[in-house]
């Protein structure tokens, strides 16, 4: 996966001629994904324990065989919420549902709901007949997705995306009722994309409030309100989350780096401070972090 400039991302597939992306997610707390949106459709399926996402500041709790689709662009965050949490992500483009562009399955079945202000998330579960069918295809798709050498593989990765939106189509009055959030104001969308840009560009440097409402051209005020109504924090809140959140990366990934090398490049002046914040969001030192996930590793 690739981070374009505006911080929309972009998918990296394994044949760029088959847009479909599935990945296995399987972690412990306190890990979460940051903030972002992408133009793909998005599945993501929690197999095991209890996920919770963030669709554009609107929380959804996922437990183990349920589902939820996330439209593109939507803003959104996927967190760990028990420690066994295991979830299926799948990504893929809309074209694989119109055909070609322009069909008249795209005019009348696509892009009224891609492109609808009204469905944000859609919430499946095994309740209802048509809701477990569609969890079914998705289980087979990821099944066939991690099959190598499969004859006609794509195409039976396709027909079940179809069978899953036709499935979606025909029950979507059922689905909107239960599940969907109106998106909220336009310019709202803009400016905290161009917040979240600028935060996970310049986390590292010294950032103050009116640097963030600046680059979202908006007062500090309401740079304040629209960073509660999406994230649920203050915007230095967020940053600061933002900050530990990055040096878990250098903590798992980079073990040469001493805690106070990665307290100045995750954005702490003082690493006092850094590894009392970190103690206080995650419970442990960073260095009995890195201390206890390699003693893990080793078990």
């Amino acid at each position: 996966m690739t981070i374009m400039d505006s911080h929309q991302k972009t998918f990296s597939y394994k044949d760029p001629h088959f847009p479909v992306r599935m990945v296995r997610m399987q972690g412990s707390l306190p890990e979460l994904t940051e903030l972002h949106w992408h133009e793909e459709l998005q599945f993501t399926i929690c197999k095991k324990g209890h996920i919770e996402i963030t669709l554009e500041g609107h929380s959804v709790s996922l437990q183990a065989n349920e589902a939820l689709f996330i439209n593109r662009t939507i803003l959104h965050q996927i967190r760990y919420a028990s420690p066994d949490a295991e979830y299926l992500t799948l990504n893929f483009s809309e074209d694989i549902l119109s055909f070609h562009s322009d069909s008249r399955m795209d005019i009348k079945y696509v892009k009224p709901y891609t492109y609808s202000y009204h469905v944000t998330g859609l919430l499946f579960n095994n309740h209802t007949d048509w809701q477990n069918d569609i969890l079914q295809h998705l289980y087979r798709i990821f099944d066939l997705y991690t099959e190598n050498n499969l004859n006609c593989k794509e195409y039976q990765i396709a027909i079940h995306l179809v069978q899953i939106w036709l499935l979606i189509c025909t029950n979507i009055k059922e689905s909107i009722t239960l599940t969907a959030q109106p998106r909220l104001n336009k310019n709202q969308l803009v400016a905290i994309q161009s917040m979240l840009s600028f935060i996970y560009e310049h986390y590292h440097e010294k950032i103050e409030l009116k640097d963030i409402a600046a680059s979202g051209h908006v007062s500090p005020t309401e740079c304040g309100r629209i960073f509660k109504s999406f994230t649920k924090l203050a915007p230095y809140h967020y940053l600061l989350h933002y900050r530990l959140q990055r040096s878990l990366d250098y903590l798992i990934h980079h073990h040469h780096l001493t805690v106070t090398e990665i307290a100045i490049r995750v954005g702490f002046n003082q690493p006092s401070s850094f590894i009392q914040q970190f103690t206080e969001m995650y419970g442990t030192t960073p260095k009995q972090y890195r201390l206890n996930l390699i003693a893990s590793q080793k078990n």
